[in-house]
Order: structure tokens, then C-alpha cells, then sequence
């Protein structure tokens, strides 16, 4: 077995990718889902239920973004730290 298959580090670094990914994923499909509906209010004369839609859905990538945004910068800077010290 190698290394990365072996080291509790590795693995748990590894699981909190996927997580960041999904959440990157997720709250930036909410986003583009909120622009589009704005895109859409404009020349329907905003109906309220496509208003809601933006707004819920802007509202809930504000939520979700900033944790995998700032967990996936946390990852970087601990793969780039252990390239400095020679460990992978």
C-alpha cells in the first residue's frame, strides 16, 4: 500500500475535498440558478414567483459558498506546506 492509501491526514484531506467540491458545486449552481431567474424577471415583468425563486436561491449560495471556498483554500495551503517540508 502506498502512503496515500495508508495516512489518516491524507485520507481526511481527501474526504473534505469531496466535500468541498459537492459544496462548490451546489452553491454555485445556486447562483447561476438566481442570475438566470433575474435574467428572466427582467422582460416578464417580475412575477412574483420567479422573484422568490432568485431570491432563495441567491440567498442559500451566500449560505453554502464561503465554508468549501475557504476549506478548499485550506487545502492548498496544506499540500503547499507539505511540499515545502518534502513530504509528498
Amino acid at each position: 500500500m502506498t502512503t496515500a492509501n495508508t495516512d489518516p491526514v491524507l485520507l481526511q484531506r481527501e474526504r473534505i475535498r469531496k466535500r468541498v467540491a459537492w459544496g462548490k458545486r451546489i452553491g454555485y449552481s445556486l447562483m447561476l440558478l438566481s442570475i438566470i431567474a433575474v435574467f428572466v424577471c427582467v422582460p416578464t415583468g417580475w412575477p412574483t414567483a420567479l422573484v422568490w425563486v432568485a431570491m432563495v436561491s441567491f440567498t442559500l449560495s451566500c449560505i453554502i459558498l464561503p465554508l468549501p471556498i475557504i476549506f478548499g483554500y485550506a487545502i492548498k495551503a496544506a499540500e503547499r506546506e507539505d511540499r515545502k517540508m518534502g513530504l509528498h
